[in-house]
C-alpha cells in the first residue's frame, strides 16, 4: 500500500503539484458504510483518511478490471485512493464532479501501475478512450466504473488529454456540470 501511495504522490509531483502531505492509510477489515457496498478501498474526504481492505481480503474478490488480483493491483488500489486524497487538496472548485474525481484517480492509478499489469488490464477491457470531454459522464462511471477507468486512462494518453487536461480538471475548467 505504501509503494502504491508513493507512486501516486510521485505522479502528482511530476506535474508540479505539491503532494508532500502523505495521506493516512488505514488497512481495515471493514470499509466505512459511506463508501458503499463491495468496495476494496476508499478515501473519505471529511475524515481525510484512506481505508483499504487487507491484501488477503482483496485477493478473495478474485478479479479486478476482469484480471486476476495480485500485489501489483493492490498497489494500484492504494495509488487510486491516494490520488483521490491528493486531488482533494488541489481542486480549485468546492464541489468537483464525480467524473472529475474518478478521472484523476484512475489516470494516476493506471499511469503508475506496473506496465505488464496495466497491459493485461487494457487488453481485458478493450476500448478507444473517451472521444471527447462530453463523453466523460457520471452515468458512465456509475454503470461501469472499471470501464470508465480504462477509458479515462486512454483519453489521458490522447492529444486532448495529458497533463494539461488533468490540470484543467483540478482547476474546475474541465469535467464540470
Amino acid at each position: 500500500a505504501c509503494r502504491g501511495a508513493k507512486a501516486a504522490i510521485d505522479f502528482f509531483q511530476s506535474m508540479g503539484l505539491d503532494a508532500t502531505d502523505a495521506p493516512l492509510i488505514e488497512i481495515t477489515n471493514t470499509i466505512p458504510d459511506e463508501a458503499g457496498p463491495r468496495v476494496a478501498g476508499c478515501f473519505i474526504e471529511k475524515r481525510k483518511r484512506i481505508f483499504m481492505l487487507p491484501y488477503r481480503q482483496f485477493l478473495k474478490q478474485g478479479t479486478w478490471f476482469s484480471v486476476p488480483i495480485d500485489r501489483e493491483m493492490y498497489r494500484g488500489l492504494a495509488a487510486h485512493e491516494t490520488a483521490h486524497a491528493v486531488a482533494a487538496c488541489h481542486f480549485k472548485i468546492a464541489r468537483p464532479t464525480i467524473q472529475a474525481k474518478e478521472y484523476i484517480a484512475y489516470v494516476a492509478m493506471l499511469s503508475t501501475m506496473n506496465p505488464t499489469v496495466r497491459a493485461r488490464i487494457l487488453k481485458a477491457n478493450p476500448g478507444e478512450g473517451f472521444a471527447s470531454e462530453e463523453r466523460i459522464t457520471p452515468l458512465f462511471y456509475m454503470f461501469d466504473p472499471m470501464r470508465f477507468g480504462v477509458e479515462a486512462y486512454r483519453h489521458f494518453l490522447k492529444p486532448a488529454g495529458g497533463t494539461e487536461f488533468l490540470k484543467a480538471v483540478l482547476a474546475g475548467t474541465a469535467l464540470v456540470d
